[in-house]
């Protein structure tokens, strides 16, 4: 995990490295602990079919959500680190075509949710109250410049104020008794105290004008198409099952699946906080250094590897008990799904992680494919098993599914096939790891 560190051109990025990443974890712990702790105690209130409904809804809000992204986030760092003199351009452009697509998402989402469910008004009511979030979270665009710049305190504090405010609005439907329609409008009031907060410390610390090009815009769709296709196919595969489980058992076992899967995504603050952080340095060390970047890269796969394995082990002993505690009896259900959920959240990061490589090395189009092997598996497997087998065939299938799209996929394609032997590459790196660490340790001591 030394990798990073090595080349003298990124020992001056090591500071921002890590304050970079220590904002982004503080942000993500704070939010995580406070939306977690008001989301607990809503959950109770709810009760798991009210959560079902929510959690259903969220799926849908999720897969149109990477609709409007169009596959450009991890174009959009690569082009801010590379062509800052164009960040203005990029940004103007990507703006209008990210509201532009909002706007028509959350038209087609109304007239699917209430085209395919008709005799459901409530929800398709929620629903509806969460799309307002896709509008309001037009200005993601920002925190991606924010970021590239290795900038994230900005993003950190806009987003640690807009958890703050969902909290506090979560807290007051609670205290009011509100009904369950209130609660589906908080992604909508944290993404615009989010953006709000975005667009003044832009205004601030920009010093340039956005504009809009139309040759800027068919160049990020052309390019963004093959991320888009890939992002869609795999909320495809993870929202399948949940709306699966909702039209064939019912609101509660959706909403004790959909707690399984927030239990076991907990922690990922650690690993995204890294992940982000390192993509404009993985993107900097592609052109400074086009051989050896690829050792940067392996340390990013073992740091998540090691991570997960501890994390993984950890939850499978004593998520159960967790889930008791904070959920109560009405949501033990969910404890199975929950050993098999954990395990697919490690494949899901590594898969995350594999996107800087397909950008850095512009193999857009094998994100799409890899994603539609996971995707294909993972249909066909769920409309056999989840009618059989209820929860736990849908967290099972999920599970092989992320590994038929993150290691089976590459190696039926030349140009990517490497990829498996990059990852399992990174374990060899871990006695130089060791001696490095044990050596700042005695060098720590020493001093």
């Amino acid at each position: 995990m030394t990798g990073f560190f090595r080349a003298p051109f990124m020992k001056k990025l090591t500071g921002r490295f890590a304050r970079n990443a220590g904002w982004i974890m503080a942000q993500q712990i704070y939010s995580m602990l406070l939306s977690f702790l008001v989301g607990v105690v809503a959950a109770r209130y709810l009760g798991p079919e009210n959560m079902g409904l929510i959690k259903t809804g969220f799926s849908f809000i999720t897969f149109f959500t990477v609709l409007c992204r169009l596959g450009l986030n991890g174009i959009l760092v690569n082009d801010f680190a590379s062509r800052p003199e164009r960040s203005g351009e990029l940004i103007g452009t990507a703006l209008a075509l990210r509201l532009s697509c909002s706007i028509l998402s959350a038209g087609a989402l109304y007239a699917l949710v209430r085209g395919t469910n008709p005799g459901k008004p409530l929800f398709v009511a929620l629903t509806t109250l969460q799309s307002i979030a896709l509008l309001t979270d037009t200005c993601e665009i920002l925190a991606w410049w924010f970021k590239a710049r290795l900038m994230a305190k900005f993003v950190s504090l806009g987003s640690m104020i807009a958890s703050t405010a969902m909290g506090a609005w979560r807290i007051v439907q609670l205290a009011r008794g509100a009904s369950v329609e209130w609660f589906a409008l908080s992604a909508a009031v944290q993404s615009a105290v989010s953006g709000a907060f975005l667009i003044a410390m832009f205004a601030a610390k920009s010093d340039f004008r956005l504009r809009f090009s139309w040759e800027t815009l068919r160049d990020l769709v052309r390019r963004g198409k093959f991320m888009l296709a890939s992002a869609i196919v795999i909320q495809i595969y993870v929202q399948t099952d949940v709306i699966m489980l909702f039209h064939l058992y019912g609101e509660g076992t959706a909403g004790y699946y959909t707690t399984a899967f927030d239990l076991a995504w907990i922690w990922i603050f650690i690993p995204h906080a890294i992940i982000d952080t390192a993509r404009p340095l993985i993107a900097d060390a592609k052109r400074a250094d086009p051989a050896g970047y690829l050792r940067k890269f392996q340390s990013l796969l073992l740091a998540l590897s090691l991570m997960g394995i501890v994390v993984g082990i950890g939850f499978t002993l004593l998520g159960g008990r967790a889930l008791r505690l904070l959920y109560g009896d009405a949501f033990m259900p969910a404890a199975r799904p929950l050993l098999v959920a954990i395990w697919t959240t490690n494949l899901s990061l590594i898969g995350v992680a594999r996107g800087i490589w397909f950008v850095a090395e512009e193999r857009y189009r094998y994100a799409a494919i890899c994603s539609c092997f996971g995707a294909a598996f993972n249909v066909a497997s769920n409309l056999i098993f989840i009618p059989i087998y209820g929860m736990m065939g849908a967290a099972v299938v999920t599970l092989l599914s992320e590994v038929v799209a993150t290691f089976v996929a590459p190696l039926c394609f030349k140009e990517i096939r490497s990829f498996p032997r990059l990852y399992l590459g990174s374990f060899r790196m871990i006695p130089s790891a060791l001696r490095s660490v044990r050596a700042r340790a005695a060098a720590s001591r020493g001093g």
